[in-house]
Protein backbone atom coordinates (compact mmCIF):
# COMPACT_ATOMS: atom_id res chain seq x y z
CA UNK A 1 0.00 0.00 0.00
CA UNK A 2 2.84 2.40 0.88
CA UNK A 3 4.46 1.64 -2.49
CA UNK A 4 1.20 2.47 -4.30
CA UNK A 5 0.89 5.75 -2.42
CA UNK A 6 4.51 6.60 -3.22
CA UNK A 7 4.13 5.87 -6.94
CA UNK A 8 0.94 7.90 -7.04
CA UNK A 9 2.80 10.76 -5.38
CA UNK A 10 5.57 10.60 -7.95
CA UNK A 11 3.04 10.63 -10.79
CA UNK A 12 1.23 13.63 -9.32
CA UNK A 13 4.56 15.35 -8.74
CA UNK A 14 5.66 14.84 -12.36
CA UNK A 15 2.24 15.73 -13.74
CA UNK A 16 2.13 19.01 -11.82
CA UNK A 17 5.47 20.02 -13.21
CA UNK A 18 4.41 19.01 -16.71
CA UNK A 19 1.43 21.32 -16.47
CA UNK A 20 3.68 24.32 -15.94
CA UNK A 21 7.02 22.97 -17.08
CA UNK A 22 9.49 25.23 -18.79
CA UNK A 23 12.23 22.69 -17.99
CA UNK A 24 14.08 25.37 -16.04
CA UNK A 25 17.58 24.60 -14.84
CA UNK A 26 20.82 26.40 -13.97
CA UNK A 27 24.40 26.03 -15.18
CA UNK A 28 27.61 28.02 -15.13
CA UNK A 29 29.22 29.09 -18.36
CA UNK A 30 31.41 31.65 -16.61
CA UNK A 31 32.90 32.20 -13.13
CA UNK A 32 30.58 30.62 -10.48
CA UNK A 33 31.45 33.46 -8.09
CA UNK A 34 30.08 36.19 -10.36
CA UNK A 35 27.62 34.56 -12.77
CA UNK A 36 24.74 32.14 -13.25
CA UNK A 37 22.94 31.05 -16.41
CA UNK A 38 19.20 30.35 -16.33
CA UNK A 39 17.94 27.99 -19.05
CA UNK A 40 14.38 27.20 -20.04
CA UNK A 41 12.45 26.28 -23.15
CA UNK A 42 9.19 27.05 -24.93
CA UNK A 43 7.31 25.66 -27.88
CA UNK A 44 7.13 29.12 -29.41
CA UNK A 45 9.43 32.07 -30.06
CA UNK A 46 9.29 34.77 -27.38
CA UNK A 47 11.32 37.71 -26.11
CA UNK A 48 12.80 35.79 -23.18
CA UNK A 49 13.80 37.81 -20.13
CA UNK A 50 14.92 37.08 -16.57
CA UNK A 51 14.41 39.57 -13.75
CA UNK A 52 16.65 39.23 -10.70
CA UNK A 53 17.84 41.03 -7.60
CA UNK A 54 19.01 40.77 -4.00
CA UNK A 55 15.50 41.01 -2.57
CA UNK A 56 12.49 38.89 -3.42
CA UNK A 57 10.27 41.96 -3.48
CA UNK A 58 12.68 43.97 -5.64
CA UNK A 59 13.87 42.23 -8.81
CA UNK A 60 15.45 45.39 -10.10
CA UNK A 61 17.68 43.98 -12.85
CA UNK A 62 16.72 42.42 -16.18
CA UNK A 63 18.68 40.38 -18.72
CA UNK A 64 17.48 39.29 -22.16
CA UNK A 65 18.10 35.64 -23.02
CA UNK A 66 19.74 34.39 -26.17
CA UNK A 67 17.72 31.83 -28.10
CA UNK A 68 18.71 28.51 -29.69
CA UNK A 69 16.51 26.04 -31.56
CA UNK A 70 16.54 22.27 -32.00
CA UNK A 71 14.06 20.01 -33.73
CA UNK A 72 11.16 18.79 -31.59
CA UNK A 73 11.34 15.07 -32.31
CA UNK A 74 9.11 12.71 -30.37
CA UNK A 75 10.24 9.10 -30.15
CA UNK A 76 7.78 6.28 -29.60
CA UNK A 77 9.82 3.42 -28.16
CA UNK A 78 9.69 0.02 -29.86
CA UNK A 79 6.41 0.46 -31.68
CA UNK A 80 4.91 -2.67 -33.25
CA UNK A 81 5.14 -2.44 -37.04
CA UNK A 82 3.14 -4.93 -39.13
CA UNK A 83 3.56 -5.38 -42.88
CA UNK A 84 2.35 -8.04 -45.30
CA UNK A 85 5.63 -9.93 -44.90
CA UNK A 86 6.64 -9.46 -41.26
CA UNK A 87 6.01 -8.03 -37.82
CA UNK A 88 8.82 -6.14 -36.12
CA UNK A 89 9.45 -3.50 -33.46
CA UNK A 90 11.36 -0.25 -33.82
CA UNK A 91 11.49 3.29 -32.51
CA UNK A 92 9.23 5.60 -34.48
CA UNK A 93 10.15 9.29 -34.67
CA UNK A 94 7.78 12.15 -35.40
CA UNK A 95 9.08 15.65 -36.14
CA UNK A 96 6.69 18.12 -34.52
CA UNK A 97 8.43 21.43 -35.15
CA UNK A 98 11.04 23.35 -33.17
CA UNK A 99 12.00 23.64 -29.52
CA UNK A 100 13.01 27.16 -28.51
CA UNK A 101 15.67 27.12 -25.79
CA UNK A 102 16.45 30.32 -23.88
CA UNK A 103 19.68 31.02 -22.01
CA UNK A 104 20.01 34.10 -19.83
CA UNK A 105 23.48 34.73 -18.36
CA UNK A 106 23.39 36.82 -15.20
CA UNK A 107 26.79 38.51 -14.86
CA UNK A 108 28.54 40.88 -12.47
CA UNK A 109 27.12 39.15 -9.40
CA UNK A 110 28.58 39.27 -5.89
CA UNK A 111 30.40 36.19 -4.57
CA UNK A 112 28.72 34.14 -1.84
CA UNK A 113 25.43 35.97 -2.26
CA UNK A 114 21.82 34.81 -2.51
CA UNK A 115 19.88 36.12 -5.49
CA UNK A 116 16.22 35.90 -6.41
CA UNK A 117 15.09 35.53 -10.02
CA UNK A 118 11.99 35.09 -12.12
CA UNK A 119 11.51 34.17 -15.77
CA UNK A 120 9.19 36.76 -17.25
CA UNK A 121 5.75 35.27 -17.80
CA UNK A 122 6.59 32.01 -16.01
CA UNK A 123 4.01 30.53 -13.66
CA UNK A 124 6.66 29.09 -11.34
CA UNK A 125 7.14 32.48 -9.76
CA UNK A 126 10.32 33.53 -7.97
CA UNK A 127 13.24 31.17 -7.44
CA UNK A 128 16.62 31.63 -5.78
CA UNK A 129 20.29 30.66 -6.13
CA UNK A 130 23.55 31.47 -4.34
CA UNK A 131 26.84 32.33 -6.05
CA UNK A 132 30.09 30.55 -5.19
CA UNK A 133 32.09 31.92 -2.25
CA UNK A 134 35.20 34.02 -2.51
CA UNK A 135 38.30 32.03 -1.53
CA UNK A 136 38.32 28.77 0.43
CA UNK A 137 35.13 27.45 1.98
CA UNK A 138 33.71 24.11 3.02
CA UNK A 139 30.93 22.90 0.73
CA UNK A 140 29.10 19.82 -0.52
CA UNK A 141 28.39 18.67 -4.06
CA UNK A 142 26.58 15.68 -5.54
CA UNK A 143 27.65 13.43 -8.43
CA UNK A 144 26.45 10.38 -10.31
CA UNK A 145 25.85 8.99 -13.76
CA UNK A 146 23.59 6.87 -15.93
CA UNK A 147 20.12 8.06 -14.99
CA UNK A 148 18.93 6.52 -18.27
CA UNK A 149 15.15 6.52 -18.64
CA UNK A 150 14.27 5.41 -15.09
CA UNK A 151 12.87 8.81 -14.20
CA UNK A 152 10.78 7.61 -11.24
CA UNK A 153 13.95 6.47 -9.45
CA UNK A 154 15.74 9.67 -10.42
CA UNK A 155 12.93 11.78 -8.94
CA UNK A 156 13.31 9.88 -5.66
CA UNK A 157 17.07 10.44 -5.55
CA UNK A 158 16.77 14.10 -6.49
CA UNK A 159 14.33 14.69 -3.65
CA UNK A 160 16.87 13.15 -1.28
CA UNK A 161 19.59 15.48 -2.53
CA UNK A 162 17.81 18.52 -1.10
CA UNK A 163 18.58 17.52 2.48
CA UNK A 164 22.34 17.74 1.86
CA UNK A 165 22.38 21.45 0.96
CA UNK A 166 24.63 20.63 -1.99
CA UNK A 167 25.92 23.52 -4.09
CA UNK A 168 25.78 21.75 -7.46
CA UNK A 169 25.34 18.41 -9.20
CA UNK A 170 27.87 16.75 -11.52
CA UNK A 171 26.18 14.35 -13.96
CA UNK A 172 28.56 11.74 -15.39
CA UNK A 173 26.57 11.20 -18.59
CA UNK A 174 23.77 9.16 -20.17
CA UNK A 175 20.87 11.48 -19.46
CA UNK A 176 18.93 10.87 -22.69
CA UNK A 177 18.96 7.13 -23.15
CA UNK A 178 19.20 5.73 -26.69
CA UNK A 179 17.43 8.60 -28.47
CA UNK A 180 19.37 11.80 -27.85
CA UNK A 181 17.62 13.54 -30.74
CA UNK A 182 14.26 13.14 -28.96
CA UNK A 183 12.88 16.27 -27.29
CA UNK A 184 10.46 14.11 -25.31
CA UNK A 185 13.25 12.08 -23.71
CA UNK A 186 15.30 15.18 -22.82
CA UNK A 187 12.18 16.77 -21.34
CA UNK A 188 11.57 13.72 -19.15
CA UNK A 189 15.09 14.03 -17.75
CA UNK A 190 14.72 17.77 -17.13
CA UNK A 191 11.39 17.22 -15.36
CA UNK A 192 12.93 14.57 -13.12
CA UNK A 193 15.59 16.95 -11.77
CA UNK A 194 13.16 19.81 -11.13
CA UNK A 195 12.94 19.31 -7.39
CA UNK A 196 16.22 21.19 -7.21
CA UNK A 197 17.27 22.42 -10.67
CA UNK A 198 15.66 25.85 -10.15
CA UNK A 199 18.29 26.67 -7.52
CA UNK A 200 21.22 24.24 -7.92
CA UNK A 201 23.39 24.19 -11.08
CA UNK A 202 23.71 20.95 -13.03
CA UNK A 203 27.12 20.50 -14.66
CA UNK A 204 27.12 17.53 -17.06
CA UNK A 205 29.57 15.51 -19.09
CA UNK A 206 28.40 13.71 -22.25
CA UNK A 207 27.74 9.97 -22.22
CA UNK A 208 27.64 7.68 -25.21
CA UNK A 209 23.82 7.55 -25.16
CA UNK A 210 23.66 11.35 -25.11
CA UNK A 211 25.00 11.12 -28.66
CA UNK A 212 22.83 8.26 -29.91
CA UNK A 213 21.33 9.34 -33.25
CA UNK A 214 22.93 12.74 -32.60
CA UNK A 215 26.69 12.26 -33.23
CA UNK A 216 27.51 15.97 -32.93
CA UNK A 217 25.74 16.14 -29.54
CA UNK A 218 23.60 19.03 -30.81
CA UNK A 219 20.73 18.36 -28.41
CA UNK A 220 23.05 17.88 -25.41
CA UNK A 221 24.89 21.14 -26.06
CA UNK A 222 21.66 23.03 -26.74
CA UNK A 223 20.15 22.10 -23.38
CA UNK A 224 23.08 23.33 -21.30
CA UNK A 225 25.19 26.48 -21.19
CA UNK A 226 28.76 25.43 -20.40
CA UNK A 227 32.22 27.02 -20.27
CA UNK A 228 33.74 27.13 -23.75
CA UNK A 229 36.70 24.88 -22.95
CA UNK A 230 37.34 22.67 -25.97
CA UNK A 231 35.08 21.23 -28.70
CA UNK A 232 32.27 23.73 -28.11
CA UNK A 233 31.93 22.76 -24.45
CA UNK A 234 32.21 18.96 -24.72
CA UNK A 235 35.40 19.47 -22.64
CA UNK A 236 35.45 22.26 -20.06
CA UNK A 237 36.55 23.20 -16.55
CA UNK A 238 35.54 25.51 -13.72
CA UNK A 239 36.64 26.45 -10.21
CA UNK A 240 34.55 26.40 -7.06
CA UNK A 241 36.15 27.32 -3.74
CA UNK A 242 39.48 25.51 -3.41
CA UNK A 243 38.58 22.89 -6.07
CA UNK A 244 39.23 22.67 -9.79
CA UNK A 245 36.72 20.60 -11.77
CA UNK A 246 37.26 19.22 -15.27
CA UNK A 247 34.59 17.68 -17.50
CA UNK A 248 36.13 15.37 -20.11
CA UNK A 249 34.44 14.08 -23.25
CA UNK A 250 35.52 10.47 -22.79
CA UNK A 251 33.42 7.69 -24.28
CA UNK A 252 35.12 4.79 -26.02
CA UNK A 253 32.27 4.35 -28.49
CA UNK A 254 32.18 8.03 -29.46
CA UNK A 255 35.76 9.34 -29.31
CA UNK A 256 38.66 8.41 -31.61
CA UNK A 257 42.24 8.00 -30.43
CA UNK A 258 43.18 11.10 -32.43
CA UNK A 259 40.54 13.17 -30.65
CA UNK A 260 41.66 11.80 -27.28
CA UNK A 261 45.22 12.89 -28.11
CA UNK A 262 44.06 16.42 -28.86
CA UNK A 263 41.99 16.45 -25.69
CA UNK A 264 45.07 15.38 -23.70
CA UNK A 265 46.95 18.46 -24.94
CA UNK A 266 44.09 20.69 -23.77
CA UNK A 267 43.80 18.79 -20.47
CA UNK A 268 47.47 19.17 -19.61
CA UNK A 269 47.37 22.92 -20.15
CA UNK A 270 44.17 23.18 -18.12
CA UNK A 271 45.62 21.22 -15.19
CA UNK A 272 48.89 23.14 -15.37
CA UNK A 273 47.04 26.44 -15.00
CA UNK A 274 45.07 25.01 -12.07
CA UNK A 275 48.07 23.51 -10.31
CA UNK A 276 47.61 25.66 -7.22
CA UNK A 277 44.09 24.33 -6.53
CA UNK A 278 43.94 22.28 -3.33
CA UNK A 279 41.80 19.58 -4.90
CA UNK A 280 41.41 18.53 -8.54
CA UNK A 281 38.39 16.51 -9.58
CA UNK A 282 37.77 15.16 -13.08
CA UNK A 283 34.48 13.70 -14.24
CA UNK A 284 33.72 11.88 -17.48
CA UNK A 285 31.56 9.04 -18.75
CA UNK A 286 34.18 6.45 -19.68
CA UNK A 287 35.80 4.47 -16.84
CA UNK A 288 39.60 4.33 -16.82
CA UNK A 289 39.64 1.49 -14.28
CA UNK A 290 36.58 -0.76 -14.39
CA UNK A 291 35.88 -4.49 -14.23
CA UNK A 292 32.25 -4.13 -15.26
CA UNK A 293 30.73 -5.39 -18.50
CA UNK A 294 32.11 -2.52 -20.57
CA UNK A 295 35.48 -2.48 -18.82
CA UNK A 296 38.16 0.19 -18.90
CA UNK A 297 38.62 2.66 -21.75
CA UNK A 298 42.29 1.80 -22.20
CA UNK A 299 43.09 4.38 -24.87
CA UNK A 300 41.78 7.12 -22.56
CA UNK A 301 43.63 5.60 -19.60
CA UNK A 302 47.01 5.64 -21.36
CA UNK A 303 46.65 9.32 -22.26
CA UNK A 304 44.90 10.77 -19.21
CA UNK A 305 46.11 8.77 -16.18
CA UNK A 306 49.75 9.98 -16.48
CA UNK A 307 48.45 13.57 -16.51
CA UNK A 308 46.42 12.89 -13.38
CA UNK A 309 49.62 11.62 -11.75
CA UNK A 310 51.67 14.60 -12.90
CA UNK A 311 49.18 17.21 -11.69
CA UNK A 312 48.00 15.27 -8.60
CA UNK A 313 44.32 14.77 -9.43
CA UNK A 314 42.47 13.55 -6.34
CA UNK A 315 39.31 12.03 -7.77
CA UNK A 316 38.03 10.78 -11.13
CA UNK A 317 34.26 10.16 -11.30
CA UNK A 318 32.76 8.26 -14.23
CA UNK A 319 29.76 6.20 -15.31
CA UNK A 320 28.99 3.76 -18.15
CA UNK A 321 29.42 0.47 -16.24
CA UNK A 322 26.19 0.26 -14.23
CA UNK A 323 27.05 -0.49 -10.63
CA UNK A 324 29.73 0.82 -8.29
CA UNK A 325 33.49 0.31 -8.21
CA UNK A 326 36.01 2.34 -6.22
CA UNK A 327 39.70 1.97 -6.91
CA UNK A 328 42.59 1.87 -4.51
CA UNK A 329 45.12 4.68 -4.78
CA UNK A 330 46.54 4.55 -8.31
CA UNK A 331 49.67 6.25 -9.58
CA UNK A 332 49.82 4.88 -13.09
CA UNK A 333 53.23 6.42 -13.73
CA UNK A 334 54.74 4.55 -10.77
CA UNK A 335 53.02 1.22 -11.40
CA UNK A 336 50.56 -0.21 -13.93
CA UNK A 337 50.03 -3.38 -11.90
CA UNK A 338 49.85 -2.39 -8.24
CA UNK A 339 48.24 0.25 -6.03
CA UNK A 340 49.80 2.84 -3.74
CA UNK A 341 49.45 2.58 0.03
CA UNK A 342 47.70 5.94 0.46
CA UNK A 343 45.42 8.25 -1.50
CA UNK A 344 48.02 10.92 -0.74
CA UNK A 345 50.15 9.34 -3.46
CA UNK A 346 47.59 8.54 -6.14
CA UNK A 347 44.20 9.14 -7.72
CA UNK A 348 40.94 7.50 -6.66
CA UNK A 349 38.85 6.32 -9.64
CA UNK A 350 35.14 5.77 -8.97
CA UNK A 351 32.64 4.15 -11.33
CA UNK A 352 29.48 5.90 -10.12
CA UNK A 353 26.91 4.69 -12.65
CA UNK A 354 24.11 4.08 -10.17
CA UNK A 355 21.60 6.90 -10.49
CA UNK A 356 18.85 4.80 -12.01
CA UNK A 357 20.07 2.21 -14.53
CA UNK A 358 20.05 -1.54 -13.84
CA UNK A 359 23.20 -2.99 -12.27
CA UNK A 360 25.60 -5.26 -14.12
CA UNK A 361 28.34 -7.62 -12.99
CA UNK A 362 31.60 -6.27 -11.47
CA UNK A 363 34.43 -8.82 -11.37
CA UNK A 364 37.19 -6.94 -9.50
CA UNK A 365 40.93 -6.61 -10.22
CA UNK A 366 44.13 -5.46 -8.52
CA UNK A 367 42.86 -1.89 -8.35
CA UNK A 368 39.42 -2.63 -6.82
CA UNK A 369 38.94 -1.38 -3.26
CA UNK A 370 35.15 -1.80 -3.11
CA UNK A 371 32.41 -2.75 -5.53
CA UNK A 372 28.67 -3.35 -5.69
CA UNK A 373 26.87 -5.29 -8.37
CA UNK A 374 23.89 -7.47 -9.18
CA UNK A 375 23.59 -10.83 -7.42
CA UNK A 376 24.07 -14.29 -8.94
CA UNK A 377 20.44 -14.39 -10.11
CA UNK A 378 20.83 -11.15 -12.01
CA UNK A 379 18.80 -9.10 -9.55
CA UNK A 380 20.02 -5.77 -8.22
CA UNK A 381 21.83 -6.51 -4.98
CA UNK A 382 22.29 -2.93 -3.84
CA UNK A 383 20.40 0.31 -3.94
CA UNK A 384 20.63 3.02 -6.53
CA UNK A 385 22.75 5.81 -5.15
CA UNK A 386 24.28 9.23 -5.43
CA UNK A 387 27.82 10.33 -4.60
CA UNK A 388 27.97 12.96 -1.86
CA UNK A 389 31.30 14.77 -1.55
CA UNK A 390 32.04 17.10 1.37
CA UNK A 391 34.96 19.44 0.69
CA UNK A 392 36.94 20.62 3.73
CA UNK A 393 40.34 22.18 4.27
CA UNK A 394 42.16 18.89 4.83
CA UNK A 395 40.16 16.24 2.94
CA UNK A 396 37.36 15.21 0.62
CA UNK A 397 34.83 13.06 2.48
CA UNK A 398 33.16 10.84 -0.11
CA UNK A 399 30.03 8.75 0.39
CA UNK A 400 27.88 6.63 -1.90
CA UNK A 401 24.38 7.03 -0.45
CA UNK A 402 21.56 4.69 -1.43
CA UNK A 403 17.96 5.59 -2.11
CA UNK A 404 17.16 4.53 1.47
CA UNK A 405 19.55 7.18 2.83
CA UNK A 406 22.15 4.66 4.03
CA UNK A 407 25.83 4.91 3.08
CA UNK A 408 26.96 2.11 0.76
CA UNK A 409 30.57 3.34 0.84
CA UNK A 410 32.33 5.96 2.96
CA UNK A 411 35.95 7.05 2.58
CA UNK A 412 38.28 10.07 2.82
CA UNK A 413 40.66 11.52 0.25
CA UNK A 414 43.40 13.64 1.85
CA UNK A 415 45.32 16.36 0.08
CA UNK A 416 47.83 14.93 -2.37
CA UNK A 417 51.51 14.95 -1.46
CA UNK A 418 53.61 17.21 -3.64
Amino acid sequence: MKKIIYLAGVLVFCFCFQLRAEYTHLTWEDDPKTSMTVIWQKSEKIDGKVKYGLEKENLDQTVTARMETVKDIETERKKRIETEKEIFFRDVKTEKGLVYIYKAKLSGLKAGTQYFYSIEGDSKGINTFTTAPEGDANFTFIAGGDSGDNNTMLVQLMRAIQRYRAKFFLHAGDMAHEAADSAKIWNEFLISIQPFSFSMPVMPTPGNHDGDEDPEFVNYLARFALPKGKDNGLNYSFNYGNCHFVSLFASETKVSTDKYSKTAVWLEEDLRLANSARYKIVFAHAPLFSTGDHGSDEKARELFAPLFDKYRVNLYIDGHDHGYERSKSINYTVSKKSAQTSYKNGTCYVVAAGLASAYRKVRGDWWTAKSMQRDSKGNNKDKHYIMKIDVTDDKLKVQAIGDDGKALDDFDLPKRDK
